[in-house]
């Protein structure tokens, strides 16, 4: 089994696979695959109020049996990113792997994560400005981004229970994946401006004792980039943004974001010519 780089994979994947309990059992790579791929594309299926779908997956996990379909990433509350979210706690069993004290606390990370895709994820991390490495600023290797999208990466012409990953691409996150592109684009259309908001975002969290990455990404997004909106409304769309304004904001100081952005677009080759043909130099 094989994972297509889906749209919150691409910009979340540096952040994989912790876990708080001893006996958790590291997942196979396909295991990996697998869990990814149902968790980012599809949500669960309830045939008498839904009626008959066009493709409907049997899904066996910890919960027991059930039944998913590929959900359009542009309707209902739940967003792609959201949907991470579950993945990794369901691949690790850990609820809060992305607290960062829960992070560091948890000595198996480096180990399962090597373990998995052969590489050391962190090259370094700077403390903040209270000299706590728990709330520091992570710097993810190059090498481990590069590792991650090379052995999760499928062509459309893989198959999932008889499903080829171009009809779930196209029934799940075509229309999502466009519209994050388009925003993107936008964000680096002056890359100067935003190399230097990166640059200040950086500065920020090592020096200022009472930073907060959240609310310092909105500051920036009202002051420089305030004119971007999503037309897919998944979710809100001021969180959409800076959802993907902080990711691009910390891989742009840590220099992992061209890696990341790269390995977008050889997806968006594969998958979406139209849109890729659009923004290929656009980022």
């Amino acid at each position: 089994m094989k994972k297509i780089i889906y749209t919150g994979l691409v910009l979340a994947s540096f952040l994989l696979f912790t876990s708080s309990q001893k006996r958790h059992v590291v997942p196979t790579l396909d295991e990996l695959r697998e869990n990814l791929f149902v968790s980012n594309t599809c949500t669960w299926y309830d045939e008498e109020k839904e009626g008959k779908k066009e493709v409907v997956f049997s899904i066996s996990n910890k919960y027991g049996n059930s039944k998913q379909t590929p959900h359009d990433q542009c309707t209902g509350g739940s967003s792609i990113a959201l949907r991470y979210l579950f993945a990794v706690e369901n691949i690790t069993g850990c609820e809060t792997w992305y607290n960062p004290k829960s992070f560091y606390k948890n000595s198996q990370f480096h180990q399962n994560f090597t373990t998995i895709f052969g590489v050391n994820p962190i090259d370094k991390v700077i403390p903040d400005a209270n000299g706590k490495k728990e709330t520091g600023f992570r710097f993810f290797n190059v090498k481990a981004m590069e590792t991650i999208f090379t052995k999760l990466y499928a062509k459309p012409s893989t198959k999932y229970q008889g499903v080829a990953y171009q009809k779930v691409y196209d029934l799940s996150l075509k229309t999502y994946v466009a519209d994050m592109a388009s925003v993107i684009a936008s964000i680096l259309k002056d890359k100067k401006k935003f190399e230097k908001v990166a640059q200040e975002y950086l500065d920020k969290a090592k020096k200022d004792k009472n930073f907060n990455g959240i609310d310092a990404t909105d500051t920036y997004r009202q002051t420089h980039f305030a004119e971007l909106s999503f037309a897919c409304k998944n979710y809100d769309d001021t969180k959409a943004i800076n959802r993907l304004l902080g990711i691009m904001l910390r891989r742009q100081s840590d220099g992992t974001l061209k890696v990341i952005l790269g390995a977008f677009k050889n997806m968006l080759k594969d998958y979406d010519k139209e849109t890729f043909e659009k923004y290929k130099n656009a980022f």
